[in-house]
């Protein structure tokens, strides 16, 4: 499979120089949650569970151990072929914020095409949400699931 290259177009470099000189600017800031989504979903498409268990937030975990977390993905019966975000969105609800111990919230809304191992089909998962907390300055996942869940 070949890899995308990500490049800066000139506007957008022109974004990163301002943002250097702006305290708290908010493009650097999605840079990092892109590229930590980037990282985890290439860590589960390569079956790189340390670097999936280090973006993963403590509740998502439900108290197992990394080695019971290991063992729980690598029974899955699907793999992870592709993905792509869609868009990001703000989580308002400060009190699930605060709970989760983060400073900010969001909902990444991702196309992704899972390959299943039983019938050796490739299916898009539609719809499918992943929800992401900012938390000493790192971002974890908390939730995946689907809008109707």
């Amino acid at each position: 499979m070949m890899k995308k290259l990500h490049c800066l177009s000139p506007k957008r470099l022109l974004s990163v120089i301002v943002c250097l000189v702006v305290p708290g600017c908010a493009f650097l800031r999605s840079i990092s949650l892109e590229s930590t989504i980037n990282s985890l979903y290439r860590a589960e498409q390569t079956y790189d569970w340390r670097t999936v268990w280090s973006l993963t937030h403590p509740m998502l975990k439900d108290g197992s151990t990394y080695e019971e977390s290991v063992k729980i993905w690598q029974e899955r019966e699907d793999d992870l072929v592709s993905w792509r975000i869609l868009s990001i969105e703000e989580i308002r609800d400060i009190s699930l914020i605060h709970r989760l111990g983060g400073t900010r919230a969001v909902k990444v809304a991702m196309d992704v095409d899972i390959y299943w191992k039983d019938t050796k089909e490739t299916s898009k998962a539609y719809d499918q949400t992943d929800s992401w907390i900012q938390q000493d300055g790192r971002w974890l996942l908390f939730y995946r699931g689907w809008p109707t869940d």
